[in-house]
């Protein structure tokens, strides 16, 4: 059979699957063709369709090999594809590469400056780099470079690149780490007037206001909120998040609505797995306060690749927060070791002192 016909066969197959990963593994299957057979096409495309797929899942372990042949093919014949395209695919790459621990933390850095790099030489502002800079700086725990890399962001023209929902959202993050709650909940108004003609979508500033403003603050106004998320997550045919999202909510409900948050907890449980490193240690430390107080509880859906599996359903409540502990301390060690501070150790401990 002609590879393209095969290469072809492999796409029809992901359009029948609603599955992320079998679609990747398909897309694998015929990236080993397009490149047996050398053919730097259907090699970019198949690469590309792999990372916005991936996108659908807890991780993004494919897409980094997959968009480093990305580089190397376009710094080999740059004429040949689209810079836009390739640095749009970048942000992602960028942004998510720091919840990894098997990429070090002058890895990171060395990425998100050939990201800088490349978008100035494409022509580009350097206004996606600073919200990319201000994220990597909340994720460190630094107030202080967070409001920098917002204000230089500001300073920064708009582009092609330059995305209303990422600018928001990013704002509202570091105004709500700044405790500038007035601000953000301007801000998520502002978001909210505009995400209907922007196409944005508002569960990413409502699940950050809920984990800070109701899980973190305890503060009721919270709940309005939450109902609104909540009803949002319930109408998702599919979740095009890095489980992130799930939680920064998951974190509120541990406290708040525990009896939805196990509801969350069977549905999501067996995506932490394979998550990323970043978003396993707040699965881990948002579900602590679910299982205080011990007892037994009949959970089904756990599937048998979780340590703690058990054939009859019943699990001890007590061996939950033990294993997720575990890896919360593990997690927080290995990132504070990777970064250079204690972070994740103090958010933890944050977590500790709250529902001891």
């Amino acid at each position: 059979m002609n590879y393209n016909l095969e290469i072809q066969k492999i796409l029809l197959e992901t359009e029948n699957s609603n599955n992320a990963d079998d679609i990747i593994k398909l897309l694998k299957q015929a990236i080993q063709i397009a490149d047996a057979n050398n053919d730097i096409d259907w090699g970019f495309d198949l690469r590309m369709d792999l990372i916005r797929n991936e996108q659908f899942t807890a991780h993004s372990r494919e897409s980094f090999p997959a968009f480093a042949w990305i580089l190397n093919a376009y710094d080999s014949d740059p004429e040949f594809f689209s810079e836009e395209e390739i640095l749009n695919e970048y942000k992602w790459m960028a942004s998510v590469s720091y919840n990894n621990l098997n990429i070090s933390k002058a890895q990171v850095e060395a990425i998100l400056e050939d990201f800088r790099q490349r978008s100035i030489k494409y022509g580009m502002s350097s206004r996606e780099y600073y919200n990319v800079m201000a994220n990597w700086s909340l994720f460190l725990g630094s107030r202080e470079d967070a409001r920098k890399y917002l204000d230089l962001r500001d300073s920064e023209a708009e582009d092609n690149m330059t995305s209303l929902s990422n600018d928001l959202i990013t704002t509202i993050y570091v105004e709500m780490f700044e405790g500038d709650f007035d601000k953000a909940i301007s801000h998520i108004q502002e978001f909210m007037a505009k995400k209907s003609v922007h196409k944005m979508n508002h569960i990413p500033v409502y699940s950050g206001l809920i984990y800070y403003f109701g899980g973190k603050m305890n503060d009721p106004r919270a709940a309005e909120y939450f109902a609104e998320v909540d009803k949002e997550f319930s109408e998702l045919a599919h979740f095009p998040f890095q489980l992130y999202e799930v939680t920064l909510v998951m974190y509120y409900m541990s406290k708040h609505e525990k009896e939805k948050a196990w509801i969350y907890f069977c549905k999501y449980v067996n995506w932490e797995i394979s998550a990323e490193d970043g978003i396993r240690f707040d699965f881990a430390a948002s579900t602590l306060a679910l299982f205080k107080g011990g007892g037994t509880r009949v959970i089904e859906g756990i599937n048998s690749d979780h340590t703690y599996y058990r054939e009859d359903n019943t699990y001890n409540l007590d061996d939950l927060y033990n294993h997720y502990y575990t890896i919360a301390t593990n997690l927080a060690q290995r990132f504070d070791e990777r970064n250079g501070n204690t972070h994740f150790s103090e958010q933890l401990d944050e977590v500790l002192q709250q529902i001891n």
